[in-house]
């Protein structure tokens, strides 16, 4: 009995420096199950139920089973629950850990992530799984010893631009399991040894946002045991398919793929291949993954803002071509600012002309009644009306009047100004004998074209730009 104690505490020495910590090769499918910090860091809310084999030749040999999930309250917040199950001979640890996550945005390229996992676990030894010489040892027949306990991890990761750097501790409050055995009268102690990982990885455009490479470096350790390296490569084709080769040192080497398989279903698998005198007995290791991710992607993976590159990159772009539509807008409203005060300096310099114009061609009051009884004889008022004047129309041919002066050059700037304003062609025409000059438009052959002329010039606001009203005449 005395022996098998001896080989018992042995084993727990062993356990508690070599196997305390389950391995999985799923970093790059969840790395929640690796670090803290990585709760929320998908862009999804995912759920992942995973299950690993090792050395499948070995009895007793290492079985873990982990269910996941984790997703992101808001752009600073991650949250996350694990339940872990991890068999090791006659050790069986069963925990569950809560997981915070507080991101902290440093730039637009950079940001960390602080992430805390605390919860129980229970250490089961069972004792009637001891494979002894004497099946009748009072040892063997002993109660299985259960006891639970408080334990805390805590991760970082820190990522700049394609660069992720990851810092893990586990079991870092140090936890001791008391387990008093009646039938010998003997303490069995079991304690949480703090282990530590180190990750880096950068991350390679081989086609844009088509393809990536990532290559990483693990480093894991623990007080008393030599550290110990893993390094691989991952190829990713979009966020559909992705597949990693490594190698730990003086363990095994290693490759798993991963997918989506159907909506946002996500499968894996992985396997390792021991390396070393245990090789020729141990058996090979498998690790399944099935996970499903909950929602569209909320693009928060690669930054601590709420946005991955891709999505800053467009948003630059929408920016940066509405920065320039607000510049366009501000150099039109600009040329339009002159513009409108170069128009407001020609309106006024138009209402000055018109002004002059309406000063130098403004009739005496003689004037005036030979102009009326002028229009009185020849106005067309109706059109069967016949009156006529002898001018140098062709007979039968209709104008409108829009403008009577007595000196010619004032006829002619009011031809100017009829032009520049409302691009109307006119003539001069003059009674022989007469001491007037009228200004007319085109001549029309019939009444119905002459009246339509008429009424498309008051529509234009002719009349603000001439003295008195314009009037239609025929000639004969």
């Amino acid at each position: 009995m005395k022996k098998i104690v001896t080989v018992l505490l042995i084993g727990l020495v062993t356990v508690a420096f070599a196997q305390q910590l389950p391995i999985n090769d799923q970093y790059y499918t969840n790395p929640f199950f690796t670090n803290p910090a990585k709760a929320g860091s998908s862009g999804y809310s995912n759920a992942f139920l995973f299950n690993r084999q090792q050395w499948t030749n070995i009895q007793g040999s290492p079985q873990t089973s982990i269910f996941s999930i984790d997703g992101s309250l808001n752009k600073t917040t991650g949250l996350g629950l694990t339940i872990t199950n991890d068999k090791d001979n006659i050790f069986s640890r069963t925990s569950a850990y809560a997981t915070y996550v507080y991101k902290i945005k440093i730039t637009d390229n950079q940001c960390i992530a602080l992430g805390v996992s605390a919860g129980l676990m229970n250490v089961h030894i069972a004792f009637d799984d001891i494979k002894a010489d004497n099946a009748n040892d009072p040892l063997l027949l002993s109660t299985d010893a259960n006891k639970t306990n408080f334990d805390v991890n805590f991760g970082l990761n820190y990522r700049l631009k394609k660069l992720e750097i990851g810092i893990v501790g586990y079991q870092l409050a140090g936890t001791r399991f008391a387990y008093k055995e009646e039938t010998v009268g003997k303490e069995i102690n079991y304690q949480l040894i703090q282990h530590f990982m180190g990750i880096i990885n950068y991350t390679f455009n081989i086609i844009k946002d088509t393809l990536t490479i990532t290559p990483s470096v693990m480093l894991r350790s623990s007080l008393g045991i030599t550290p110990q390296l893993d390094a691989g490569i991952m190829l990713k084709y979009k966020d559909f398919v992705w597949t990693n080769i490594g190698w730990r040192q003086n363990s095994c080497v290693y490759a798993n793929i991963g997918g989506v398989v159907y909506h946002n279903v996500v499968v894996g698998g992985a396997y390792e291949y021991n390396l070393g005198s245990i090789s020729g007995f141990s058996g090979s290791s498998f690790e399944v993954i099935v996970g499903y991710r909950f929602g569209n992607k909320k693009s928060q993976t690669n930054t601590g803002s709420g946005y991955n590159k891709s999505d800053i990159k467009k948003l630059r772009k929408i920016a940066q071509q509405q920065s320039e539509e607000i510049d366009l807008l501000k150099s039109d409203n600009k040329q339009l600012s002159k513009e409108i005060k170069t128009n407001d300096a020609d309106i006024t310099e138009l209402k000055e002309e018109i002004g002059r114009l309406k000063n130098w061609s403004e009739l005496s009051a003689e004037d005036e009644k030979v102009i009326d009884k002028f229009k009185e004889q020849h106005e067309i008022k109706s059109f069967n009306n016949t009156a006529s004047i002898n001018s140098s129309f062709k007979s039968e041919q209709y104008c409108v009047i829009v403008g009577a002066y007595k000196e010619i050059k004032n006829a002619k700037l009011g031809q100017k100004i009829l032009k520049r304003e409302l691009n109307l062609q006119t003539y001069l025409i003059k009674k022989p004998g007469s001491l007037y000059y009228f200004i007319a438009t085109d001549f029309f052959d019939n009444a119905e074209d002459i009246k339509k002329e008429h009424k498309r010039l008051k529509k234009m606001g002719i009349e603000k730009y001439i003295n008195g009203n314009s009037w239609i005449y025929k000639a004969e």
